[in-house]
């Protein structure tokens, strides 16, 4: 009887323990599995894209379903990274969250699912741009009146240290003219007379030689040149003789550098006021 009795109280008072205390061990084992530790690496925030990995999960699914229409909360200030990274194209495997699919589009070999693809680099204007090639002419040849206007027309070009000139010399050539006047008088009547045909570009010889009071109209390096002069003239009323000048002659080029496609058409312009003169292109040195 006292077995009987001492294993009937032991059951009694298991059966106690059990109802005072063994809900309170079992709500404690739930409370700890509901509080456990949490992996911040886990956590996915719902308006940033996710991995593939996470996305195939059915089980995330509709929480990226759910995420595509409910609007962010509104955000008074958001700081720079965050309005950066928000900026940048979506993976496609955002996409795919977004409209709802559980799959993933694959891929392509050798990049990597889920990268933001990277913002095209601007290109400079400077890089677009073709090259400038300096161009560089030669303008002549001259002499006499014809070398002091062409002189005077470069110098309003403003061209600065990039105009410079060189000489030639010729044994002969041929000069367009009037046969000297006999005395000063008969000289300044041819003048004014040169004048009023609107002719200014003329040289008065001033030696006692043969040609004494002659007058020049510019000498040329060929007789076609200087005949095609004598035409000009002619038109204007004004009878010449063409002849050849044996002593050395001298003419001067001038070379420009650097010179802009405003200042080419500039040039081409002057150059219809010489029509025995040359404009051309030269290699630049």
């Amino acid at each position: 009887m006292r077995l009987f009795f001492g294993i009937m109280l032991a059951l009694c008072i298991l059966l106690f323990v059990a109802i005072q205390w063994g809900g309170m061990l079992a709500g404690a084992g739930k409370v700890s599995q509901a509080n456990g530790e949490m992996y911040p690496e886990k956590i996915i925030l719902l308006d940033t894209p996710l991995p593939a990995s996470h996305v195939a999960s059915p089980a995330l699914s509709h929480v990226a379903a759910v995420s595509a229409v409910v609007p962010a909360p509104a955000v008074s200030a958001v700081p720079a990274t965050t309005a950066v990274s928000a900026a940048s194209p979506a993976s496609p495997a955002a996409h795919a969250m977004a409209a709802g699919e559980t799959t993933v589009p694959k891929a392509k070999p050798g990049s990597k699912t889920g990268d933001p693809a990277k913002p095209a680099v601007p290109v400079s204007p400077a890089v677009l741009s073709k090259p400038v090639t300096p161009v560089c002419m030669d303008w002549g040849e001259f002499a006499g009146t014809d070398l002091q206007r062409a002189d005077k027309l470069l110098i309003d070009l403003k061209l600065g240290d990039r105009l410079s000139h060189h000489t030639v010399e010729y044994d002969t050539g041929y000069w367009v003219y009037v046969d000297p006047l006999k005395s000063k008088a008969a000289l300044n009547r041819k003048i004014a007379e040169l004048k009023k045909l609107g002719i200014s570009e003329f040289y008065v010889l001033r030696d006692a030689r043969k040609w004494h009071n002659a007058i020049s109209f510019g000498i040329f390096k060929s007789i076609e040149s200087a005949r095609q002069w004598q035409a000009e003239l002619r038109k204007k009323g004004l009878h010449t003789h063409v002849g050849e000048r044996k002593s050395k002659l001298k003419y001067t080029i001038f070379s420009m550098k650097g010179i802009s496609e405003q200042e080419q058409g500039r040039l081409t312009k002057l150059q219809k006021e010489f029509p025995n003169s040359e404009l051309k292109k030269t290699a630049c040195h």
